[in-house]
C-alpha cells in the first residue's frame, strides 16, 4: 500500500473490504457476529472504519477466505478511492483509452502471473521429489522383501511425490538395469493405490503406464499392452480430469505407449501417439527425440536429424541424459548417411556423459557409435576391438536384436580384413539362435542369406553391411523383404 495515504482512507478501505467479504458469503452482520463471538455492534464498527489488518485477516479466515482474497479485495477499493482523488489531466486518457490500457495491462499481467506460478510450481515439485529421493536413499540398502513391506505398510511413503519419484526411478532402471525396473514400477503402483488425494485415480494410471514401460523394455509386450489398457481407462474415467490439479505430465502416457508401438514395429501408430503427446507434454523436447527415433527406424535419417535439432532447442537446460540421447542419436543418423567425421565428436561427447552417469547400457551404446565411426573412418583394427567386446556384452544382457546388428557389423569388418575363419565361427548357428529368440521371419531370412554365403566362402563386406542396414529398417517394418543389391 501507498505509505503516503491518509490513514482515514486506509481505515475506510479495511472496513469496505470486511463488508464485501461478509456479503460475498451471504452472511448478515448478526450471523458474522455469532461466528466471531462478538456483538453485532462490533461488526458495524469494523465495517465503519474500526478494522485493523490483523482483524480483517482473522475475519477472512473464519469465513473461509485466504490472504490473497483479502489483498485483491482491498486493491479494488483502493483503486476506487484513487479515482476519486485523481486531479484533472487535460492530456490524460479518455474513458475508452483507460479501458484499452487496463485490458492490455491485465493481459500482460496474466501472462507474467502464469509464468511466475509455473516456475514456483516447478520448484515446489523439485523439492517434493528431492524429499522423496531422500526417503528412497534410506531404503536402498535394505533387503528387497523388507523394503517392499515397509513401503506398502508405512503411511509416510503413501504420497504422490514418492509415487512420482518411483515412476522416474523405474525409467532410470530401464536404461541401466532393466531387470530391476518392474520391481520399482510395481512399488509405484502400490504407493499410488494407497494415496488419499482426490486425483489418486490418475496417479494410479500414471504409475501403471510406467510399470508397462518397464515390461516393454524387457520385451514383455503382452503384459505391457494390458497395463497400458488399464492406465488409459483410469486416466480417462469420468471425473478423473476434474480432480486432476495438473501435477502429472498429461503427455507422458502417450509418450510411453509410443515406445511400445515402436518396439512392436507399429511405427505409424507410434508417430500418431507422439503427435498427440507433443502439444500437451511438459517436456516437448523429449517427445521430439522419441519422434526422431521412429523416423530413423523408418529410414528417414535427414528428417530424424532435423527433428533432433529442433528437440535441442527445447532441451537447452535439460538433464545430462537428455544431452546424451541427443548426441547419440544424432551421431547414429549421421553414420547412416556415411557422415562419419561429423559423428566422431558426438560419439566422444556421448561416451563422456555415459561414463559420468555410470549407466552401463548408455556406455555400451556410445561405444557402439564410436566403433561405427572408427570403421567408417578406416580405423578398422580399433573398431574391431570394440565390436568384439560389444558382442559379449549384448549376449550377457540378452539384447537380441542389438546383438544381431553388432554381429553383422563385426562380420563386415572381419571380411574386410580377410579374417574369414573368425567370421565363420562368429556366424555359425546365428539363424537358429535368433529364431529361438523370436526375431521375425524376414529378418531371419536375411541373416540366413548372409550366413549361407559365409559358409560357402562367398560373403563380402558389402553383403554384411546390406544385411545390417536391412535389419535396422526391418526392426520397424517386419514386412520388409531383403533383396541383396548386386555387387
Amino acid at each position: 500500500m501507498d505509505d503516503h495515504r491518509d490513514p482515514r482512507d486506509e481505515k475506510e478501505t479495511l472496513g469496505q473490504t470486511a463488508k464485501a467479504l461478509r456479503q460475498s458469503k451471504a452472511l448478515s452482520q448478526d450471523e458474522l457476529a455469532k461466528e466471531l463471538g462478538v456483538r453485532r455492534a462490533r461488526i458495524s464498527e469494523i465495517e465503519g472504519g474500526a478494522a485493523t489488518g490483523e482483524l480483517l485477516q482473522e475475519i477472512a479466515e473464519r469465513i473461509g477466505y485466504r490472504t490473497l482474497h483479502v489483498i485483491k479485495t482491498m486493491h479494488l477499493f483502493e483503486f476506487l478511492s484513487e479515482e476519486r482523488r485523481r486531479p484533472f489531466d487535460p492530456i490524460g486518457l479518455t474513458p475508452e483509452q483507460e479501458v484499452e490500457v487496463y485490458e492490455a495491462s491485465r493481459a500482460l499481467g496474466a501472462e507474467l502471473d502464469a509464468m511466475y506460478r509455473d516456475r514456483i510450481r516447478r520448484e515446489n515439485l523439485e523439492r517434493a521429489l528431492e524429499t522423496a529421493a531422500g526417503q528412497w536413499e534410506r531404503l536402498k540398502g535394505q533387503p528387497l522383501p523388507w523394503r517392499r513391506a515397509e513401503i506398502r505398510g508405512n503411511p509416510d511413503f503413501h504420497t504422490w511425490s514418492f509415487c512420482l519419484f518411483l515412476c522416474a526411478e523405474s525409467v532410470r532402471r530401464a536404461t541401466d538395469n532393466p531387470k530391476a525396473a518392474p520391481h520399482v514400477g510395481r512399488l509405484a503402483v502400490a504407493v499410488a493405490r494407497r494415496c488419499s488425494e482426490p486425483w489418486a485415480e490418475r496417479l494410479v494410471a500414471y504409475a501403471l503406464a510406467h510399470l508397462a514401460n518397464a515390461y516393454r523394455v524387457l520385451g514383455k509386450h503382452r503384459e505391457a499392452e494390458l497395463l497400458f489398457g488399464k492406465a488409459g481407462r483410469l486416466w480417462n474415467s469420468p471425473g478423473a480430469a476434474a480432480a486432476d490439479p495438473g501435477v502429472l505430465d498429461p503427455g507422458r502416457i502417450f509418450d510411453l505407449k509410443a515406445s511400445l508401438r515402436k518396439d512392436q514395429r507399429k511405427l505409424p501408430e507410434a508417430l500418431a501417439l507422439l503427435d498427440r503427446a507433443f502439444p500437451i507434454s511438459r517436456v516437448p523436447g523429449r517427445i521430439l527425440v522419441s519422434r526422431s527415433l521412429v523416423l530413423s527406424l523408418m529410414g528417414f535419417y535427414e528428417e530424424a536429424i532435423t527433428t533432433l535439432q529442433r528437440a535441442a532447442e527445447f532441451l537447452l537446460n535439460g538433464e545430462p541424459r537428455d544431452e546424451f540421447v541427443l548426441k547419440l542419436n544424432m551421431g547414429v543418423n549421421l553414420c547412416h548417411l556415411l557422415r562419419f567425421d561429423a559423428a566422431a565428436e558426438l560419439a566422444d561427447a556421448a561416451f563422456k556423459i555415459a561414463v559420468d552417469s555410470k549407466n552401463q547400457i548408455d556406455i555400451l551404446r556410445s561405444r557402439w557409435l564410436r566403433a561405427r565411426v572408427l570403421a567408417g573412418q578406416g580405423d578398422r583394427s580399433a573398431a574391431l576391438s570394440i565390436y568384439r567386446n560389444l558382442v559379449n556384452k549384448f549376449v550377457k544382457l540378452g539384447m537380441t536384436y542389438d546383438l544381431a546388428l553388432v554381429t553383422l557389423e563385426l562380420a563386415a569388418l572381419l571380411l574386410a580384413l580377410g579374417q574369414i575363419s573368425e567370421c565363420r565361427s562368429l556366424t555359425v548357428g546365428l539363424p537358429a539362435y535368433f529364431e529361438a529368440k523370436g526375431i521375425h521371419k524376414e529378418a531371419l531370412a536375411a541373416l540366413k542369406v548372409f550366413t549361407d554365403s559365409v559358409h560357402l566362402e562367398a560373403a563380402t563386406e558389402e553383403l554384411a553391411r546390406q544385411v545390417a542396414a536391412f535389419l535396422y529398417l526391418a526392426r520397424g517394418n517386419p514386412g520388409l523383404r531383403f533383396v541383396p543389391t548386386p555387387l
